[in-house]
């Protein structure tokens, strides 16, 4: 068998998991215009509500002396949201720009209706601001972070097309003959939300590497929810990362799966490995970091038998005196089994036994640590 030697270190670096428990948000502008005709004034140039370019829809007509009337209902959807399906929404926000043109002695133009669409149809609570508009432009703002309109929203009917907003206005007259007109510049709608965390249980994520000096990644994880897949990544700096492989997730798990993945396309020195694990609506997270060091060298391990029923038998040897002692981990890294420190001597080859009956079957994983040199591994025991 050819023999192979290196000089390996398992670094935890860090254990980041993605919370969301501060809301996000989603801002959008409407893209589908109508006018509800309610026998009030029509709307013109409904396009131009897209964005705040001094560009405005407009609503307006000569009236006379204390006279007042409504504008039409008009109707601004297809907002384009794409909220994930997990999300919460907390609040909604709308956001209008607008202002007054023709205002007299007497004369205002206010706020008569807003509410929010559902599948088309209006919901929930109607908000109005009763101060009159500006002769300049002002943004107003109705609902927020945690301003539901006195309803329940799903992610989906959020993300519908027939969502949106539903606004009219008031324009009173005070003196007679006056052209009145009531303009919007933008409307536009934030959603507030919150996602659960991503709910993967790491139990561990470790490398080896093997003889053909091949970095096998292995880990296990206790429980998984909503999990696609995991992407392995690696960097030689732990600060520029490259994907490496994809592997598919479990989905929705309440018992421990295994995951092992081979990279065979290592390089000599410090390499870092870390998991990178997205949910069904794509929302990433990142789990442990883990590190190996290849360096040339005469310092080499071997055992056997693996798998293995009721003992170890470790081969060691090293270009220099040194001191051994050889750990036991299970699959949870807590440790089983410990040998008393030995001394060996320089390139003689030392055979060590570790007994281990008393051990349930399974996975297990050994650290030989000879001063600063430690050498790991993964063996099995079965009956």
């Amino acid at each position: 068998m050819k023999k192979l030697y290196f000089y390996i270190q398992f670094i935890l670096l860090f254990n980041i998991t993605v919370l969301y428990s501060q809301p996000l948000t989603f801002t959008s502008n409407p893209t589908v215009f109508s006018v509800e005709t309610t026998t009030g004034l029509s709307w013109n140039n409904e396009i131009n509500l897209n964005s705040s370019d001094d560009q405005r829809a407009r609503s307006g007509m000569w009236i006379g002396l204390i006279f007042t009337i409504n504008t039409d209902v008009l109707n601004t959807q297809g907002y384009g949201f794409s909220i994930p399906s997990s999300a919460v929404i907390t609040g909604i926000e709308v956001k209008l720009e607008k202002r007054a043109q023709g205002i007299g002695i007497g004369s205002s133009i206010r706020d008569n209706t807003l509410q929010l669409l559902k599948n088309s149809g209006p919901v929930g609570n109607t908000k109005s601001n009763s101060a009159a508009w500006s002769a300049s432009d002002i943004t107003e703002i109705y609902g927020g972070p945690t301003d539901l309109w006195g309803t329940t929203w799903e992610p989906s009917e959020i993300n519908s097309p027939g969502f949106g907003c539903a606004f009219s206005a008031k324009l009173s007259a005070g003196t007679p003959g006056v052209f009145m007109e009531a303009e919007l510049d933008e409307a536009q709608i934030k959603v507030y939300y919150t996602l659960t965390p991503l709910e993967i249980s790491l139990v561990y994520f470790d490398a080896f590497i093997m003889e053909d000096q091949k970095v096998k990644l292995k880990w296990m994880t206790e429980s998984e929810t909503n999990n696609d897949h995991f992407v392995l990544q690696h960097s030689k700096d732990a600060i520029a990362w490259s994907d490496k492989a994809t592997i598919p997730g479990a989905g929705n798990s309440t018992s421990p799966v295994n995951y092992e993945c081979i990279d065979d396309e290592t390089v000599e020195g410090l390499s870092y490995y870390r998991l990178k694990q997205i949910d069904f609506d794509g929302f990433t997270s990142y789990h442990k970091v883990t590190s190996v060091e290849i360096q040339p060298g005469k310092t080499n391990v071997s055992f056997g038998p693996n798998p293995t029923k009721d003992r170890i038998i470790f081969k060691c040897s090293k270009p220099m005196d040194t001191s051994l002692i050889i750990y036991l981990y299970d699959i949870n890294w807590n440790q089983v089994k410990q040998t008393e420190k030995m001394f060996l001597k320089k390139n003689e080859s030392n055979s060590i036994e570790l007994n281990i009956p008393e051990l349930k079957n399974g996975i297990y994983f050994y650290k030989a640590v000879m001063e600063e040199d430690v050498v790991s591994g993964q063996l099995v025991k079965e009956d």
